[in-house]
């Protein structure tokens, strides 16, 4: 067609670009020029198309062929991070939550270190431990300070009232 012959005249030595036919299936075309040692005209223009539809097919079908071999990996990947994500992060907070609804609800006794261990988490473990031993150390002080209170009142009180009695008789 002397349409397709001046757009290669025109255009670059090699090019690719996409028309419409007159049945309105849309091609691609790419061309080259082809020229004699020391020539200025090229003497020849080699040109070659195909359906654009065809090129894009083809390319699809190996596209979803790749991306479904790939698919069992991909599944394989997600669940082993699940798994290890579970085990290395839900778990241990799920222990270390344990701990402190525990220590909330006055169990100063538990711990929780031998159960969490390594890393960041197993800091956090060691540190609930301290928090839990220093808390139960404070309560005892606490409670022997009342019980002290309690006996220094008593002696006062036994005080005070033996010496009513002596002011009284």
């Amino acid at each position: 067609k002397t349409e397709d012959l001046k757009i290669m005249e025109k255009g670059p030595d090699k090019n690719s670009y996409e028309f419409n036919r007159k049945d309105g299936e849309r091609r691609v075309v790419s061309y080259r020029k082809i020229r004699l040692e020391g020539e200025k005209t090229p003497y020849m223009y080699v040109r070659g198309g195909m359906s654009l539809q065809e090129a894009v097919g083809a390319a699809n079908r190996r596209l979803l062929l790749n991306l479904l071999s790939l698919l069992p990996f991909v599944i394989v990947a997600f669940l082993l991070a699940t798994v290890i994500g579970k085990r290395s992060i839900a778990d241990r907070v799920a222990k270390l939550q344990e701990a402190a609804h525990k220590i909330a609800d006055g169990d100063l006794g538990v711990r929780i270190s031998p159960f969490v261990t390594g890393g960041e988490f197993g800091e956090l473990a060691l540190s609930f431990d301290h928090m839990a031993t220093k808390l139960a150390e404070n309560l005892a002080e606490i409670r022997l300070s009342q019980e002290q209170i309690k006996n220094l009142n008593k002696d006062l009180e036994n005080k005070i009232a033996k010496r009513t009695a002596q002011l009284e008789a």
